[in-house]
């Protein structure tokens, strides 16, 4: 006969009554707690010895008080029971510094119960601690000194050295005993393990009365390393990473019996691992039971092989189908064909009167039928949760659940057939909408509108140009396109349909909408640049001034669906010889339209810099020479602007030469400034065996020029300025001077000829290298013949350079030649004047 053991119930809260029943005997044991004076009783008779800290073994017993004695001396932590624990000094002290102990009362307390113990504590510092010490260190010494060899465990010949560390050590290798009063213990060396000769470095450590010296010994005996054990390891490594074995969805339809070594893959997931391992995976059924069936798990191995090493670690996969669940399913499934006979359910006359709206799961049996009982399926009704309605067209979403052996099965259905809210509401609905259509009169634009032509707009991206009226009693509005769409690009208008609906009704009403881009602005958007006609590349943008036909250099755009198009000059200056742009002003027009303009600057032309460019060029053709020579006499020695630069060429050369009194000399300067001379052209040709830029001159009538040395009076009427040494040119300009490694210094100069004709002031331009230039630099612009440099539609050709404070002329020279004298062209007035600095200015400078 079986015994058993019956709690029957407690009588408080410290008493406990048990029967142990048993074939003859009952025995009852009455257990009474411990009062809380007991359980102090026990708790501070456990301790007999207190530990102190490391601040306690470092200071006197004498210097301990009842302040700092939680700091030396480690306090008993609270028990289990909660007993808690405190400490303080004996009175009168008990305090002997020369052995370093201390007599202190250990005090426990629960509740209101309180125990006092002494207890006599050491390990102080004593008064000759460092002798101790040093006598202490070298008993250590003597000891460690004796020992040079540490022997091995059994287990240590089965182990790696690598292993092996400093939790474990003691498992693989002896430690020394103690002898005179000397502890041993062990550590390992880091990184000391050798697997190749199975060895480990150890550190042994001797310690008595808390002091510690240690030293290094080599051990040997551990395992030796080997291929196989390594394969080993790693299968093992690999398999032990691996804890579970995924299935596939299929493994959810099938039993477990029905897994074989041909399908196993079709319901089990292969683990990954990192293939540069070479290790193979692979599974196999385990042995199958009834059992697994039953809780649907698979018994699995999970082999691990390499090198023909093969491991394996077994596996209880779950996830496959259990058996009642295979019975369940073909429950399941001849529900669903009862199911599947059902098309639809059908309305009591009850229905006819109500809307969806108020049918529940309480009354949903006084609306609907709900079908009979068909081979042991039973069936009921549920509406949505929550419910799907529709009191606009009469219909509601219901649920039908057929049942069997407590397994059930659900198909939704869409009942129609309800009363709906057209029938109730519909004119009072037609109404509202009527209403607030006639209180909307205009559609209002976005800020996006102005930007997009009305052609442009369609069903998907008219909200993002027009707002939709807000909803306004229960009415909500939105806007469609007319079709065909009706639009006006020309003005910017587009008609749309503002579409007003209301539980299901909807009504329409056509608004035009105007705020669109027009056609004019969209083609004027369009052209962002203009370009330019052939030839017009090897022309300075200044040809204008001579030619405004600004049709002839730029390509004025095609009309465009009706839009015009012209340019025009703009206000101010619109050239820049400099770069080679040309600004121009581009207007749109279309009949009953607004005119629009805009300001481009066209690129391309001829720039100063290209221009001298090709001039500097010695084996440049002729006939190119003589075209770019004619675009800089068209720019600065035509007409009037020619005849204002052509004294500016003048009075530098005379100027600066003419440092001397001399009326006669005097005389001849003012007879060339002050006529009205004029230029007739340009030309390059070889001078004193230099390339030499020849401006030839003209005067209405002859003038009386004196000869700077014999002083010899002369009529005559023309004449040659000359640029001589005119090659290897330096051609910068405002934006280009520093990268070529020079800093502008101009200088501005009011002359006579400035004051009595009433000039702007002249301008002579010098130069010095900058901090930054380079001596390749400084040298091509030493064997320049001129710097060019140009400024707008200014120029400035320049002989001087002011690189170190000094006027040193290291460029050019010009030179006055008198053609036609009585005597002959061969032997004319020369009047030379080697360095110098020539600005010669636009129109605009000059305000013509």
């Amino acid at each position: 006969m079986k015994k058993s053991i019956l709690i029957l119930g407690i009588t408080s809260a410290s008493m406990l009554t048990t029967v142990i029943a048993g074939p003859s005997i009952a025995t009852v044991v009455n257990k009474k707690s411990p009062t809380i004076e007991q359980v102090t009783q026990e708790e501070i008779a456990k301790i007999t010895q207190l530990e102190l800290t490391s601040f306690g073994k470092n200071i006197l017993a004498s210097q301990v008080t009842n302040l700092n004695i939680a700091l030396s001396i480690l306090v008993p932590n609270t028990t289990t029971s909660g007993v808690r624990f405190s400490l303080k000094l004996q009175e009168p002290s008990i305090v002997n510094d020369a052995e370093g102990s201390l007599g202190v009362i250990l005090v426990a307390s629960l509740d209101n119960s309180i125990q006092e113990k002494k207890i006599n504590v050491n390990g102080f510092r004593v008064n000759n601690q460092d002798e101790i010490n040093a006598k202490i260190d070298l008993e250590i010494q003597n000891e460690l000194d004796i020992i040079n060899t540490l022997i091995t465990k059994n287990l240590a010949s089965s182990t790696l050295a690598s292993n092996v560390n400093d939790t474990n050590i003691n498992d693989f290798i002896n430690t020394p005993v103690s002898i005179n009063g000397v502890v041993f213990s062990l550590k390992v060396q880091l990184n000391s393990a050798n697997n190749t000769t199975g060895t480990l470095g150890v550190v042994l450590i001797g310690s008595k009365s808390g002091r510690s010296l240690n030293k290094n010994i080599n051990v040997s005996g551990f395992r030796i390393f080997n291929e196989v054990e390594a394969v080993e390891n790693l299968l093992l490594d690999i398999l032990g990473r691996i804890s579970t074995i995924s299935t596939t969805t299929l493994a959810k339809t099938v039993l477990p019996s029905s897994v074989t070594p041909q399908n196993i893959n079709q319901y089990l997931i292969l683990p990954s691992i990192d293939l540069a391992t070479g290790v193979t995976l692979r599974l196999r059924v385990g042995q199958i039971n009834s059992q697994n069936d039953f809780n649907g798990t698979l018994p699995v191995v999970l082999e691990a092989s390499r090198n023909n090493i093969t491991r394996e670690k077994n596996f209880a996969v779950s996830g496959f189908a259990t058996l009642s669940e295979i019975v369940n399913e073909v429950t399941r499934r001849e529900i669903q064909t009862e199911l599947d006979k059902i098309t639809g359910i059908s309305l009591t006359p009850a229905a006819a009167s109500a809307l969806p709206s108020i049918v529940n799961n309480a009354n949903i049996t006084q609306y609907l039928q709900t079908p009979a009982t068909s081979n042991g399926v039973i069936f009921s009704l549920q509406t949505k949760n929550p419910s799907i309605f529709n009191d606009a067209d009469g219909q509601i979403s219901v649920t039908l659940t057929g049942t069997r052996s407590n397994i059930s099965v659900e198909k939704t259905f869409s009942v129609q057939g309800f009363n709906n809210n057209a029938n109730i509401t519909n004119a009072q609905i037609t109404a509202d909408i009527n209403k607030e259509l006639a209180g909307i009169v205009s559609i209002a634009t976005k800020p996006a509108a102005s930007s997009v032509l009305p052609s442009l707009v369609n069903n998907q991206n008219i909200n993002e140009y027009l707002n939709v009226p807000n909803e306004s009693n229960g009415v909500s509005f939105k806007l469609e396109l007319q079709s065909p769409l009706v639009f006006h690009d020309r003005n910017g208008s587009l008609t749309i349909n503002l579409v007003a609906s209301k539980s299901g009704i909807s009504s329409t009403k056509s608004i035009e909408v105007s705020g669109f881009m027009k056609r004019i602005t969209f083609e004027f958007n369009q052209i962002t640049s203009l370009s330019l006609r052939a030839g017009s590349s090897t022309v300075l943008p200044t040809i204008t001034n001579s030619n405004p036909n600004l049709d002839s250099f730029i390509n004025v755009p095609a009309i465009s669906n009706g839009i015009r198009f012209s340019i025009s000059f703009p206000q101010g200056v619109s050239q820049n010889n400099q770069r080679g742009t040309h600004d121009v002003v581009l207007t749109a027009s279309q009949a009953g339209q607004e005119s629009l303009s805009k300001t481009i600057t066209t690129t391309g032309w001829l720039s100063t810099t290209q221009l001298f460019t090709k001039l500097n060029q010695a084996n440049l053709p002729s006939n190119e020479t003589n075209a770019y020579l004619h675009q800089l006499y068209e720019w600065l020695f035509k007409g009037e602007v020619g005849k204002l630069n052509f004294r500016n060429l003048l009075r530098e050369h005379y100027l600066r030469g003419s440092q001397q009194a001399e009326t006669t000399f005097t005389n001849s300067i003012n007879s060339l400034m002050r006529n009205d001379l004029w230029v007739d052209g340009l030309s390059i040709q070889t001078r004193n065996n230099q390339r030499t830029l020849i401006v030839n001159f003209t005067a209405p009538d002859s003038i009386t020029l004196t000869e700077k040395i014999s002083h010899l009076e002369s009529g005559a009427r023309k004449g040659e300025f000359e640029l001589g040494n005119f090659s290897n040119l330096t051609i910068a300009s405002v934006d280009t001077l520093t990268q070529v490694g020079l800093n502008p210094l101009p200088k501005t100069v009011r002359d006579g000829l400035s004051l009595v004709d009433k000039q702007p002031p002249y301008i002579v331009n010098s130069f010095s290298f900058t901090n930054g230039s380079t001596s390749v630099q400084q040298s091509q612009i030493s064997q320049s013949g001129w710097i060019i440099y140009s400024n707008g539609n200014n120029l400035s050709i320049s002989s001087r350079i002011f690189n170190d404070g000094r006027d040193r002329a290291i460029l050019g020279n010009t030179n006055i030649r008198i053609t036609d004298l009585a005597f002959g062209p061969s032997i004319g007035i020369s009047y030379r004047q080697n360095a110098t600095s020539i600005s010669l200015f636009s129109k605009e400078h000059y305000g013509l």
